[in-house]
């Protein structure tokens, strides 16, 4: 366990560090520096080789160039990055940045800073921050070639290679990692090792290759188990608490998520947190318990609020709102979707979302002339916004609605919607299937619908499937039952 304090008093500062072997329990090594600010970096060579004789490590130095940095510079970038790291809301961010521009305005060579502001921007959702982001990290990248950082240059690579993946650019994406992978392994830098892993997980993941995935991910766990470094122990939790999710092991995914949580919660960062009960959340919806899955979406928004995250928080009150819509809390699955409907801008795409929620509910609340006047805005944002996912399923909601009010509809278009969606491969819900059997009076789309329901039930915990069949939807598809022939095994 090494340990180490440092006093900054006016230009002069003391560095004393000290190593405890937990074996032996003893110290093995002590040493304090004192120097002037300005040379600080002028130790770095002697620390790192003292511990490492301490430790008996070999690292191959060939390659190695002394790089001096500004330690002003490197003053701010430690506090734009730790800012940052614990930000608990939108101003800490904004100081966060400041810090970091500052850093790399004294000294262009502090690539860490320039590359943490690629990474600040890249991560905030928005898609005009995630292309300046992408432009930061290819001018980090060329600047730590420039001036041959052989561990930024690592870190270039990856970051862009994560870009590459992105785009569904998967091959240049993997020759990137191996790369920044290469590069590690000649450096003997296992936080950039496990965190090349990391991103060869996620690129899987997004491949579909589970497996391969979440072999990745396990590297990358242990590498931070082995360094005790704990944000890379909870990414790596949370990203193969995806690979349970994706295989229905929703308790697994839960288990490993807490174990997560636990640990951003230890490292004070709302980011990691928020992210944590997302997936906490979602594994819970996807197993049927959704009132546990709305009690963790509304901690994951309180704390996306706090860290001005608007994208994200639009985006995660849709999936409260159609939670809200399931469990059969209209009325709060009603008003979280028009407080979310407010929140957008008035040219925004993502309107319809919340519109359609809007409307599903009335529709279900039995408040037909509402329901006409909500979908009828939800097409006008979907030609509009030239929107091409949902057809059938609005489709069918504004006939159903048509058709309580005595209007008048074309049948064939579902029918040709329903061809198109089959062609495609595209999943049915057991409620497009049930509302597709209200409209076009064909039994067999009220089988489709009963079987989906049984296909769900194996997800859901035995002492909770009575609770997931109780939910509004559900129950209203179930109360059907009776127009099954009485020779089908499911009218019983």
């Amino acid at each position: 366990v090494a340990q180490g304090t440092l006093w900054k008093l006016g230009s002069m500062f003391q560095l004393s560090l000290e190593i405890f072997d937990t074996q032996l329990s003893k110290v093995i090594y002590t040493k304090r520096w004192q120097t002037q600010w300005e040379e600080l970096t002028t130790i770095k060579d002697d620390l790192s080789s003292n511990i490492l004789e301490t430790l008996k490590v070999e690292v191959n130095r060939k390659e190695e160039k002394s790089i001096s940095i500004n330690p002003e510079a490197y003053e701010f970038y430690l506090k734009g990055k730790y800012t940052w790291e614990k930000a608990k809301s939108a101003s800490d961010t904004e100081v966060a940045l400041g810090l970091l521009q500052k850093a790399v305005e004294l000294d262009d060579r502090l690539i860490a800073a320039n590359r943490t502001i690629g990474y600040i921007y890249w991560q905030s959702g928005v898609a005009e921050k995630m292309k300046k982001g992408k432009e930061i990290h290819l001018k980090a990248l060329e600047k730590a070639k420039e001036i041959n950082n052989k561990k930024e240059i690592g870190e270039g690579l990856r970051m862009i290679g994560y870009y590459h993946g992105d785009d569904k650019e998967y091959d240049k994406a993997y020759e990137l990692y191996g790369q920044a992978e290469k590069i590690a392994k000649e450096i003997n830098n296992k936080k950039l090792l496990g965190m090349t892993y990391n991103a060869f997980g996620n690129t899987k993941w997004q491949e579909g290759k589970l497996d391969e995935a979440l072999d990745y991910f396990n590297r990358f766990l242990e590498i931070g188990k082995s360094l005790d470094e704990k944000w890379s122990m909870s990414a790596a939790m949370n990203n193969i608490s995806l690979i349970h999710q994706k295989r229905d092991e929703f308790s697994k995914a839960i288990d490993i998520l807490n174990q997560a949580l636990a640990i951003s919660v230890e490292l004070g960062s709302y980011r990691s947190q928020a992210l944590n009960l997302q997936n906490i959340a979602w594994s819970y919806q996807s197993s049927g318990n959704i009132p546990k899955a709305i009690e963790n979406y509304k901690l994951a928004l309180e704390l996306r609020k706090k860290l001005g995250e608007k994208n994200r928080v639009i985006g995660l009150a849709n999936t409260l709102g159609w939670a809200q819509y399931w469990m059969g809390a209209f009325d709060d699955g009603y008003k979280t979707f028009e407080l979310n409907l407010n929140q957008r801008g008035e040219n925004s795409d993502g309107a319809i979302w919340d519109l359609f929620g809007m409307g599903s509910i009335r529709f279900l609340q039995g408040d037909f002339v509402e329901t006409n006047k909500i979908m009828n805005r939800v097409f006008e944002e979907r030609q509009k916004h030239e929107i091409v996912w949902g057809e059938l399923e609005m489709t069918t909601i504004q006939y159903l609605t048509f058709k309580e009010l005595g209007k008048d509809f074309d049948l064939q278009i579902i029918r040709d919607l329903i061809k198109q969606k089959e062609e495609k491969s595209e999943d049915f819900s057991e409620h497009l299937f049930f509302q597709m059997y209200k409209l076009l009076d064909d039994e067999k789309y009220l089988v489709k619908s009963f079987e989906k329901i049984q296909e769900a039930l194996k997800k859901v915990d035995e002492d909770f499937k009575e609770v997931y069949l109780s939910y509004p939807v559900k129950k209203l598809i179930k109360s059907y039952r009776v127009s099954l022939p009485t020779q089908h095994p499911l009218s019983k």
